[in-house]
């Protein structure tokens, strides 16, 4: 295959692994489709394009109620019968099923009777506080995002970019 592209695209062939038999094959179809393999500019930008990205600025109190609602409507929804359903279903380890997310690493613990359910909604709770709190921190770094809180900010920088 390696050989047959280098007749078809001496370029492409220098380019591609050569032990990737699907690269190998869908290189050799485009060349005889199209005559060469486009090369691609990886460090083009968007056409020109500019973007308004806004980071919602919650208070953590109120980021907390949030996690607490969202928490409450998976609880209601049957969030541990889930878990119960999936390791009848599937066979799955307890180990296998703390893979699966943040709330899930302690449902196993609470259906093995380690924790009380209590103690369950709080380390789940404490979990996702934590996980916000790290995507906050990953996503300030960006400092092209405008963090704000107020609504009426929000909405006049929104028009203000879409008049521009």
């Amino acid at each position: 295959l390696h050989t047959q592209l280098k007749k078809l695209d001496s370029s492409r062939s220098k380019t591609i692994d050569s032990k990737n038999k699907q690269r190998l094959v869908r290189a050799i179809e485009i060349c005889k489709a199209i005559g060469s393999v486009p090369r691609i500019d990886r460090q083009s930008k968007p056409n020109n394009q500019q973007f308004l990205q806004i980071g919602i600025d919650w208070p953590q109190e109120k980021l907390d109620q949030k996690i607490k609602k969202r928490l409450s409507s998976r609880w209601t929804a049957g969030m541990i019968n889930e878990v119960k359903n999936l390791r009848k279903k599937y066979h799955l380890s307890w180990k296998k099923i703390q893979l699966f997310g943040l709330g899930y690493f302690w449902i196993p613990e609470f259906l093995q009777g380690k924790i009380d359910k209590e103690e369950l909604k709080e380390k789940v709770f404490h979990a996702e506080r934590r996980y916000a709190k790290r995507q906050r921190t990953w996503f300030k770094r960006d400092k092209t995002i405008v963090w704000e809180s107020n609504n009426r900010k929000i909405t006049t920088m929104v028009k203000r970019f879409l008049n521009n």
